[in-house]
C-alpha cells in the first residue's frame, strides 16, 4: 500500500494529464472479445503477492458463477500502475474494468476514461449510501464505486508506550492533548525517540485539521480550494512550535521517509506514530514486533463533534469505452456485492461496502482485522461529514505540501512563507 499518495507518481500523472483522451463518440475499442455467448473482458489491479493470489481466486469463482463471462487479469506493483493505465486509455485499449488509487479518480474522470456508472446498464448501487456515491461522483457523473473502505487514523506503537507507562490517547483528546502527550512520550522513552513523527507534510492530516477549523469544511470543496491562509498557517505553525521544542523527529530523517511505510519514523522506531488510513493497519503490523493501534486524530475541543470520514480505500471504474459494459458490469457486482467473493477478499481492499458482505466476513477477521473494522464504523457512525474527494489538484497540494513543510523544517523558509508558496502553487493547479 503507497503512503497516502506515492509522490513519484502523482508527479508523474501530472505530467500525464496534460494528454488529451478522446473517448466518446469513437469506436469502442476494449477487449470485450468472444462471442455473444461468450466475453472476455479485463480487469486490472495493483497490489504485492497476496493480492494478485486471492484476487485471482476470485476471479475463478466470478467464472464458475458466470461461465460465458471470461476474465483477463492484468495485475502488477503499484509503481507505473497509473501511468499505463492512462497510456492505454490515449491508445483506446484500456481495461474494461480497472482498480484505481483515489488520488487519481479525478483526473480519469476528467478525460472521460470513466464511464458514468448511473448509465451502465447492469450497475447496482443499492448497497450504497448518498455519501458513498458522492465520493465517487465527479461533474455530476458517477465515476467510480469504493472497493473497500477506510477511514483516517493515527497509528500509535502500542509496545512503546506500554513500555513508558503511557496507553492510547481517548477518542475525545485535542491537540493540546497531542502537545502535551508526545513531550511525555519523548520525556519517558528518550534516547533519541522523538515524541512525535512531523505530520506537515501530510495531506491527511491537513484536510482533517482543515475541516475541524472550518465548520467541516476542507482543503477543497468540489475543484475549488476552501482552505484559508489563517488555517494554513495555524496548521504549520503547529508543527513549526512543536519543532522548536525539539519534540518531533528531524528533517533529516524525516527526508529519508520514501513511498513504502517501512522507511516511516513509526517502524523504524525513531517516532511512536505515523497519519494514515485503517487499511494499512496489517501491512504495518507485518513491519515489526511491536504492536500497533489506531487512534483518531486529535481535535479542537473534548466536546467537539468527529471531523473524520470514511472513504474508498481503491475504487473500481469501467472504461468509457468498453465493448462489453453489461458483463463488466456483473463482475463489478459481483466483487463488490457477493458474499463468497467478499468471504474470500476480507479486508484485502478496505471494508465491505455492502453491509450483507460486512456483516458475513467479520465472523472471519481476526482480533486485529475487527480494529480496522470497528474504527471505520465508529468513524462512520459518528460524523455526518461526507468523504474526501480527491481533486484534481491533488498531486500539486501532496507534492507542494511535502516541499513547503521541509523547506520550513529546514529553516529554508519561514512558516509566512511556506504558506504563501503553497497557496499560490494549488490556486496556479486549480486554475491551469
Amino acid at each position: 500500500m503507497p503512503n497516502e499518495y506515492d509522490r513519484r507518481q502523482v508527479l508523474r500523472m501530472a505530467a500525464l494529464g496534460a494528454i488529451a483522451i478522446p473517448i466518446f463518440g469513437l469506436p469502442a475499442c476494449s477487449s470485450g472479445a468472444g462471442s455473444a455467448a461468450s466475453r472476455t473482458i479485463r480487469f486490472s489491479w495493483w497490489g504485492n503477492p497476496p493480492r494478485h493470489t486471492v484476487t485471482k481466486q476470485v476471479l475463478g469463482l466470478f467464472e464458475k458463477k458466470f461461465p460465458n463471462i471470461k476474465v483477463q487479469a492484468e495485475f502488477g506493483g503499484y509503481a507505473n500502475y497509473h501511468d499505463k493505465l492512462i497510456t492505454e486509455a490515449a491508445g483506446h485499449n484500456a481495461p474494461d474494468l480497472m482498480q484505481i488509487q483515489q488520488a487519481f479518480v479525478s483526473q480519469f474522470a476528467s478525460k472521460g476514461i470513466l464511464a458514468d456508472l448511473k448509465n451502465v446498464k447492469g450497475v447496482k448501487l443499492d448497497a450504497f449510501s448518498a455519501k458513498g456515491l458522492e465520493g465517487g461522483t465527479y461533474s455530476g457523473g458517477l465515476s467510480a464505486l469504493s472497493f473497500g473502505d477506510t477511514a483516517p487514523c493515527v497509528f500509535y506503537d502500542v509496545t512503546m508506550l506500554k513500555q513508558a507507562g503511557l496507553k492510547l490517547p481517548a477518542e475525545n483528546w485535542t491537540w493540546d492533548d497531542f502537545h502535551s502527550f508526545s513531550g511525555k512520550i519523548q520525556r519517558a522513552i528518550g534516547n533519541g525517540y522523538a515524541g512525535s513523527d512531523d505530520f506537515s507534510g501530510s495531506t491527511w492530516a491537513l484536510e482533517m485539521w482543515a475541516r475541524q477549523h472550518q465548520n467541516g469544511v476542507g482543503v477543497f470543496t468540489d475543484n475549488n480550494l476552501t482552505l484559508t491562509k489563517q488555517t494554513a498557517t495555524a496548521w504549520l505553525q503547529f508543527w513549526a512550535d512543536l519543532r522548536k521544542e525539539g519534540l518531533l523527529v528531524s528533517p533529516q530523517i524525516e527526508a529519508e521517509v520514501g513511498g513504502t511505510d517501512d522507511t516511516t519514523p513509526l517502524i523504524r522506531k525513531l517516532a511512536p506514530n505515523f497519519p494514515n488510513m485503517t487499511i494499512i493497519q496489517s501491512a504495518l503490523c507485518a513491519m515489526t514486533k511491536n504492536e500497533i493501534g489506531m487512534a483518531t486524530f486529535p481535535g479542537l475541543d473534548s466536546g467537539a463533534k468527529s471531523q473524520g470520514w470514511v472513504t474508498g480505500s481503491s475504487w473500481l471504474g469501467i472504461y468509457a469505452g468498453s465493448k462489453a459494459p453489461e458483463e463488466t458490469a456483473t463482475l463489478l457486482n459481483f466483487l463488490l456485492n457477493d458474499v463468497d467473493a467478499g468471504k474470500l477478499l476480507k479486508l484485502d481492499r478496505g471494508v465491505p461496502v455492502n453491509p450483507e458482505v460486512a456483516a458475513a466476513v467479520k465472523p472471519l477477521l481476526s482480533p486485529l482485522d475487527l480494529q480496522q473494522v470497528n474504527f471505520v464504523e465508529s468513524t462512520r457512525n459518528n460524523t455526518a461529514n461526507p468523504a474526501y474527494k480527491v481533486p484534481a489538484a491533488s498531486a500539486q497540494e501532496t507534492t507542494s505540501l511535502k516541499l513547503v513543510s521541509a523547506n520550513i523544517a529546514f529553516g529554508k523558509a519561514s512558516v509566512s512563507e511556506g504558506v504563501d508558496q503553497f497557496m499560490t502553487d494549488v490556486t496556479k493547479a486549480l486554475t491551469s
